[in-house]
């Protein structure tokens, strides 16, 4: 005999949102196959058996053939930390892999982070090149530290809506 604490309160997840949600999350393909899994297992956990089983049904074929992003990495932490340093106004230094493959070294401003078309990108100043913000992948991120500086008041932080529509990696030019 067991018991369990069902809660059928406004602050839960419905049956139709999780199953919503759940769906994104697949057909974003923004995470690696084992993030996609923890999330939608916990997404899926916040349910009763008979309606978990349901969703996990609805959502079988999806799971069954997802493909992830050919980069592999997990992005969950490097997410986390980043809206942390954004939050803070901290400065950090990246390494930075451009797509043709090449380390770059950054020591940024953080002002946002956004997803479009299967990837988070940060938007974010450039030490010494603060005219124009630079949109960088997260996950090609492939190293993130601290600088412990507070980020200077007097930086344009406005119009990131701007921004958000460009979509495009590296600098913007003008």
């Amino acid at each position: 005999k067991g018991y369990y604490l069902e809660n059928s309160g406004e602050d839960t997840f419905s049956n139709e949102e999780i199953l919503a949600i759940s769906k994104i999350i697949l057909e974003s393909r923004a995470f690696n196959k084992d993030e996609t899994q923890k999330l939608i297992d916990k997404l899926s956990n916040q349910l009763s058996g008979n309606d978990r089983e349901v969703v996990k049904e609805l959502i079988s074929n999806e799971k069954f053939n997802y493909i992830p992003l050919q980069h592999g990495e997990c992005l969950l932490t490097n997410i986390w930390n980043l809206a942390q340093s954004i939050k803070n106004q901290e400065w950090l230094y990246l390494n930075y892999t451009t797509k043709e493959k090449k380390d770059r070294k950054y020591n940024v401003k953080p002002l946002s982070i956004m997803f479009s078309e299967y990837y988070f990108y940060l938007i974010a100043y450039i030490e010494n090149k603060e005219e124009y913000p630079a949109i960088l992948r997260i996950d090609r991120i492939t190293e993130i530290k601290n600088l412990k500086l507070l980020i200077r008041k007097n930086l344009r932080t406005e119009n990131l809506e701007n921004i958000y529509n460009l979509c495009i990696q590296g600098l913007l030019q003008k």
